[in-house]
C-alpha cells in the first residue's frame, strides 16, 4: 500500500489543504504524512522509514505551526524504538525532534506516546506518553520552540486501579 492506511484526524491550513497521518503503509510499511489539497489532490509528503532511527507508526492528529510545519508523534521507532516526536516541513523534509525511550519499566523519560500533540501560540509543543516517568505510568511533556524537552508531570494510576490491574 503505497499511500498508507489507518489514517488519523486531519488538520486544515488557511488555504483549505488537509494534512494527516497513516499509521501503516508507505514505501517501507511504517506510515506516512499526507496532504489533500483544497482541489482534492492527494500527496504523500513524508514516508516513515526513510532514514535510520526514523519514527514508525504515527498516531494522533498533526499540529501545524504558522510557518506550515507539521508536528506529530510515532508509537514506535526513533533512536531507541519507543516512539518519536517529528516535524515535517512544507517541502516534505522529515526531522526527528525527540526519541522517547529507555528500557521498559526503567525510563524516566516517557515512551510510547498515545495521542497527538498540541501547540501554543509561541510554538511550544505539548503531549503525553503511555509509559515511562517516575512511576512508569506516563508523563506530560513540553518540547519548547527552542528545542528543549521537559517533563512537566509524572503520571500515576490510583492505588486501587493498580491493585485491579495486578489481579
Amino acid at each position: 500500500m503505497s499511500d498508507g492506511g489507518y489514517p488519523f484526524g486531519v488538520v486544515r491550513d488557511r488555504s483549505g489543504n488537509l494534512y494527516g497521518v497513516n499509521s501503516i503503509g508507505g514505501a517501507y510499511g511504517q506510515g506516512t504524512v499526507f496532504e489533500f489539497s483544497s482541489t482534492g489532490v492527494e500527496t504523500t509528503l513524508y514516508t516513515f522509514g526513510t532514514v535510520s532511527g526514523d519514527g514508525k507508526q504515527p498516531i494522533g492528529t498533526l499540529v501545524l505551526d504558522s510557518a506550515g510545519n507539521l508536528y506529530g508523534v510515532t508509537v514506535e521507532g526513533g533512536a531507541i524504538g519507543n516512539g518519536s516526536m517529528f516535524k515535517v516541513s512544507p517541502g516534505g523534509t522529515g526531522t526527528i525532534l525527540h526519541s522517547f525511550g529507555g528500557p521498559y519499566g526503567n525510563s524516566v523519560d516517557g515512551y510510547l506516546p498515545q495521542a497527538g500533540l498540541i501547540i501554543d501560540k509561541n510554538g511550544n509543543l505539548f503531549g503525553t506518553t503511555g509509559y515511562g516517568g517516575n512511576n512508569d505510568d506516563g508523563v506530560v511533556f513540553e518540547y519548547s520552540a527552542s528545542g528543549e524537552y521537559t517533563i512537566l508531570a509524572n503520571l500515576s494510576r490510583p492505588a486501587a486501579r493498580r491493585c485491579l490491574t495486578r489481579a
